[in-house]
C-alpha cells in the first residue's frame, strides 16, 4: 500500500487509514460563506486601554489583598490577645479596635479613633502600618473613580461607534431583513442622532442615555457583531457564494468580474403550511389529493378481525401497534390511494359519487392524509406550486407580493414588505411568529441573495493544496470515530430488539440509550495523546502517524465488512492568515451530510439549479450504489431542506418529491435483527447520515462522520494534526454571577473572571441562556457588558481563529471572516 497522499485526479486521493486507506474526493463547486461586512467595521467599539486598565486594577486588588490578608492573619491575633487578655479586662480600645478589623475586611479607610485604638495597643509602628493602610485606600478609590470614568468614556465611544456604523443604509438593510419588527420599532429612525440628543456638552459626567435607547443600542451593537463575524446567509444577509475549485491553476485565487446581485424570497414554513391548510379548505373536495399515511399499513391474516364487515379489514399504525378495523368501502379508498388521485378520482376509479367517497375518507380518520396541493417536503417554491390551486387568489396576490418585495430596491423595500405581511395576514391574522422557532421562520418570508462573486471566483492549486493537507490531517480520525459510534448504536439497538427486527417507526418511537463506549475509547486515546505533551502557547502539535498509533487497536472494534461504505462528510475550512494559498488551514465544523451544499436552500441561488443538482448526484452514484441505500422524508419543520437523494425514498411525516414508484411509507421498514440497516420491501438498505438524530439512525445509516471532540478539563488547548487545527483553544468554565449595579463593579468582574481563565482577547461564547455562540471582544465595552448580562452558569469559551487581523477574503471595503463549505465523499479502500 501506497502510505503518502497521492492524487488520483485533481480532486482525488488517498491517506493511511488503518488496516487500510481511506479514499477522499473533493467535490466543486463549493459554496464560501462569508458575514457580508467586514470585521473592521467592529473596531471603533473597542478600547485596547481597557484591558490595560483592567491588569492595572488587577495588580491593585493583588497588593490590597495582601495588605488586607498581612492585617487579618499576620497582625490581628497579637493585636486581639493584646487587647483582650483571658486573664484581665478588656483593654478600653477594644470597640474602636474591633471597628478597625471590620473596616479593614471590607476595604475600608480607618478613621481617627481607629488609628488611635491601633497605635495604644500596637505601637507606633501599627499606627504607621495603618496610616499607609489609608493612603493605599485613598489612592485604589481615586484610581477607581478614574477607571469608572475611563469606562464610562469607552462606553459612550463605543455608543456613538454602533450607531454611526449601523445607520449606514446597507447596516440598516441588514437589521430590516433579519428582524424587521425591531427595525420598524427602533431604528426606522437613525440612531445617531438620538445619541447626540441625549450627548449634550453640559450633561453630567454619570448620565445615562434614555434605558430605551440603551436597549436599541445594546441589540444594534450585537447585530453588528454578527454581521461581521458569523459566517450565517439565511436571513442574516451573508451572501451565497459558489466557488469553483479548479486545480490546473497556479494562482491561489482568481476572480472574474463582479455579476449583480440576486435576491430570492420565499415563504417561511409556518406560512406555507397556514397556505397549505388555506387551499385545502377552499378547495373543492373532489379536487383535494388523498394518499395513504404513511403511519398505517394493513394486516393481512391472522387477526380475528380480519374479513369482517363485508369484506373490511384491518389496519395497523405502525409506531403503537395499534389496530383499527375498517369497512370494505374505505379499505378499498384507502388501498388507492397512492397520492396521485383526487377524490374525485377515486370516486370515478371506485363507482361512487364524490360525497361517498367523501365520507369513506372521513371514515379512515388519519389513516388517510387529504389535502389541496399536498407539497413534497423538500419543496424549494411553495408559494408558486400552491398558487395556481387557490381558488380564492390569496396565494397568487401573496406570491404577487413576494415577488414585488424581492425586487423592490432599498428603502422602498420596508413598505413592499408591509404589503407581504397585509396578505399573510388575510391569510392567519398573525404576521410573525415569536420566539423559540428557527430564526428564519420567524418572519412571514426569509430571503437570500447572491454575492457578486458568485460562480466569478475560483481557488487554484496553492488552495487546493492546503485543503488536502487539512483533509487528510483530520477525515481520518473523524472517520474511524464514526465507524466507532456506528457499532456503539447498533449494540444499542440489537440490545433494544432482542435480536428481532422491529419496525422502523416503533423503534424510532423508542428512547435508547445514547452509550458510546468504542466512542469513548477513541476519545480517551486522543486525549491522553494530548494530556502528555506540554502546550508551548497553549497549542499541543500531534502527527497522524502518532494518532494512528495510538488507535490501531480500535480497529478490532469494527468489523471488516463494515469498513468500507462512503459517506458523504460536508467540512467547513477556514484559512488562517493573509493569503489562503500559504495559510495555516482549520477545521472549524464537519456536517455528516454534504447533499444540502447542492440540493438545499443554497441550490436555489445558484444560476443552474437542477444541472448542480444532477451534476452531484452523478458524481456520488459510483461510490454510492443508490439501490442500497435509502433516504427518510420527514416533515419540514424550518427554513432548511435536506434534499432527497438518490435510492427508495421513505415517508415518514413528509411527503416524497419522487415518483411515487421510488417511494415507500414507513409503515413497510423494518430494521434488521442484526439491527445493522433497514428492509424496505424486502430489501436491504442502509440511510443516508442526517436523517434520524438517535442512536437508531447511526445504526442503519452510512456512517455519520462528525468531529470527535476532545476534552482534557476547564480548559483543552488548540489542537494540531499534521500542522492543520484541528480543535480551537476552549475553555468549560462557570461564569459567575456580577455584583452590583455599577457598571464598573460588573466590567472589572469580567475582566477578572476572563483574566483568571487567561481567555484571550477575542473569543465565541456559548451559555445556556444563549442559543447562539456569542461574538465577545473583551476590549469592548459594549461586549463586556453583555457577558456580565447573561447571569450565572456553565459556559464554553472558544478562541477567535482565525482572529480580526488573519483574514484573506477581501470584499466590501475591508477583510471578512471566511469559510469554505466542502462537499466530500470519503469511504475505507482495501
Amino acid at each position: 500500500m501506497n502510505h503518502a497522499p497521492t492524487v488520483a485526479a485533481p480532486l482525488r486521493w488517498t491517506v493511511p487509514h488503518g488496516p487500510a486507506e481511506l479514499a477522499v474526493e473533493l467535490l466543486s463547486p463549493c459554496l464560501l460563506r462569508t458575514p457580508g461586512f467586514p470585521v473592521a467595521l467592529l473596531a471603533g467599539t473597542a478600547s485596547p486601554a481597557g484591558l490595560d486598565l483592567a491588569a492595572r486594577a488587577a495588580a491593585r486588588a493583588r497588593v490590597a489583598e495582601a495588605a488586607r490578608a498581612d492585617f487579618l492573619t499576620g497582625r490581628w491575633p497579637a493585636l486581639r490577645a493584646a487587647a483582650r487578655p483571658a486573664d484581665a479586662a478588656r483593654h478600653p480600645a477594644w470597640r474602636a479596635l474591633l471597628r478597625a478589623h471590620r473596616r479593614i475586611e471590607g476595604y475600608e479607610a480607618l478613621g481617627e479613633p481607629q488609628l488611635a485604638a491601633l497605635e495604644s495597643v500596637g505601637g507606633t509602628r501599627t499606627r504607621i502600618w495603618a496610616e499607609s493602610w489609608n493612603a493605599r485606600v485613598r489612592s485604589d478609590a481615586a484610581f477607581r473613580a478614574g477607571a469608572a470614568a475611563q469606562l464610562r468614556s469607552a462606553t459612550v465611544a463605543a455608543w456613538r461607534h454602533t450607531a454611526r456604523t449601523v445607520d449606514d443604509e446597507r447596516m440598516r438593510h441588514a437589521v430590516f431583513v433579519s428582524n424587521p419588527s425591531f427595525f420598524r420599532t427602533a431604528l426606522e429612525r437613525p440612531l445617531a442622532p438620538r445619541l447626540d440628543a441625549w450627548d449634550v456638552p453640559d450633561r453630567a459626567a454619570d448620565a445615562l442615555p434614555p434605558r430605551g435607547l440603551r436597549r436599541t443600542l445594546t441589540t444594534a451593537h450585537r447585530y453588528l457583531r454578527r454581521f461581521t463575524t458569523r459566517c450565517e446567509t439565511i436571513s442574516f444577509f451573508g451572501p451565497v457564494l459558489f466557488a469553483t475549485l479548479d486545480g490546473e491553476s497556479d494562482r491561489a485565487v482568481v476572480r472574474g468580474t463582479p455579476g449583480a446581485e440576486r435576491v430570492l424570497v420565499e415563504a417561511s414554513t409556518w406560512l406555507t403550511d397556514a397556505l397549505g391548510r388555506a387551499v385545502t379548505e377552499r378547495l373543492d373536495p373532489a379536487l383535494r389529493v388523498a394518499r395513504r399515511s404513511p403511519l398505517f399499513r394493513e394486516r393481512h391474516g391472522g387477526g380475528s378481525d380480519h374479513g369482517r364487515d363485508g369484506g373490511g379489514g384491518v389496519l395497523e399504525r405502525v409506531v403503537d401497534g395499534k389496530a383499527f378495523r375498517v369497512a370494505a368501502g374505505p379499505l378499498a379508498l384507502w388501498r388507492a390511494a397512492d397520492g396521485s388521485l383526487t377524490l374525485g378520482d377515486l370516486a370515478d376509479l371506485l363507482g361512487l359519487d364524490t360525497a361517498a367517497a367523501d365520507a369513506a375518507a372521513r371514515a379512515l380518520g388519519p389513516a388517510l392524509i387529504v389535502a389541496g396541493r399536498p407539497l413534497p417536503a423538500t419543496e424549494l417554491r411553495p408559494l408558486a406550486r400552491l398558487a395556481p390551486h387557490d381558488p380564492t387568489g390569496t396565494a397568487a396576490r401573496l406570491a404577487a407580493a413576494r415577488t414585488a418585495y424581492a425586487a423592490a430596491p432599498w428603502p422602498g423595500r420596508v413598505a413592499a414588505y408591509e404589503r407581504v405581511q397585509e396578505r399573510a395576514a388575510e391569510l392567519t391574522g398573525v404576521v410573525r411568529r415569536g420566539a423559540g422557532e428557527h430564526y428564519a421562520d420567524r418572519e412571514v418570508v426569509f430571503e437570500d441573495r447572491t454575492s457578486p462573486w458568485s460562480e466569478r471566483v475560483a481557488f487554484g492549486a496553492p488552495v487546493l493544496d492546503g485543503m488536502r493537507r487539512a483533509l487528510s490531517a483530520v477525515l481520518p480520525v473523524c472517520h474511524l470515530g464514526a465507524l466507532l459510534a456506528r457499532e456503539d448504536a447498533r449494540e444499542v439497538v440489537r440490545r433494544a430488539t432482542g435480536g428481532t427486527g422491529k419496525p422502523l417507526a416503533r423503534l424510532a418511537m423508542t428512547e435508547l440509550p445514547d452509550e458510546r463506549p468504542r466512542t469513548e475509547l477513541l476519545r480517551t486515546a486522543l486525549r491522553d495523546l494530548v494530556a502528555g505533551r506540554t502546550a508551548c502557547d497553549g497549542v499541543v502539535e500531534l502527527t497522524s502517524g502518532e494518532i494512528g498509533a495510538a488507535t490501531a487497536g480500535l480497529w478490532r472494534l469494527v468489523p471488516e465488512a463494515d469498513r468500507y461504505e462512503a459517506s458523504l462528510p460536508s467540512p467547513d475550512l477556514m484559512a488562517v492568515g493573509r493569503d489562503p494559498g500559504s495559510a495555516t488551514w482549520l477545521l472549524s465544523e464537519l456536517h455528516d451530510d454534504a447533499s444540502s451544499v447542492y440540493g438545499g436552500l443554497e441550490n436555489r441561488a445558484h444560476s443552474d439549479p437542477a444541472g448542480l443538482w444532477e451534476e452531484f448526484t452523478a458524481r456520488i452514484a459510483g461510490r454510492l450504489p443508490p439501490e442500497g441505500l435509502a433516504t427518510i422524508v420527514s416533515r419540514r419543520r424550518s427554513a432548511h431542506v435536506t434534499p432527497e437523494l438518490p435510492g427508495v425514498s421513505v415517508e415518514l411525516s413528509g411527503l416524497s418529491g419522487k415518483p411515487r414508484t421510488e417511494t415507500a411509507p414507513v409503515a413497510e421498514v423494518s430494521v434488521t435483527p442484526a439491527g445493522d440497516a433497514v428492509e424496505v420491501r424486502g430489501e436491504r438498505r442502509l440511510l443516508y447520515p442526517g436523517d434520524l438524530r438517535s442512536p437508531l439512525h447511526r445504526a442503519v445509516s452510512l456512517p455519520a462522520v462528525v468531529p470527535v471532540t476532545v476534552e482534557t478539563g476547564a480548559r483543552t488547548p488548540r489542537i494540531v494534526i499534521d500542522s492543520v487545527v484541528y480543535q480551537r483553544a476552549r475553555w468549560r468554565v462557570p461564569l459567575p454571577d456580577t455584583p452590583g449595579p455599577e457598571p464598573y463593579d460588573r466590567w472589572l468582574a469580567v475582566q477578572r473572571w476572563r483574566s483568571g481563565h487567561s481567555l484571550p482577547r477575542h473569543v465565541f461564547l456559548r451559555h445556556a441562556s444563549e442559543p447562539k455562540p456569542l461574538y465577545v471582544d473583551f476590549a469592548d465595552p459594549l461586549s463586556v457588558a453583555e457577558v456580565a448580562g447573561l447571569g450565572g452558569g456553565e459556559c464554553v469559551v472558544s478562541e477567535m481563529l482565525p482572529a480580526p487581523d488573519e483574514l484573506w477574503w477581501e470584499a466590501d471595503g475591508g477583510a471578512q471572516c471566511a469559510e469554505f463549505r466542502l462537499g466530500c465523499v470519503v469511504g475505507s479502500r482495501r
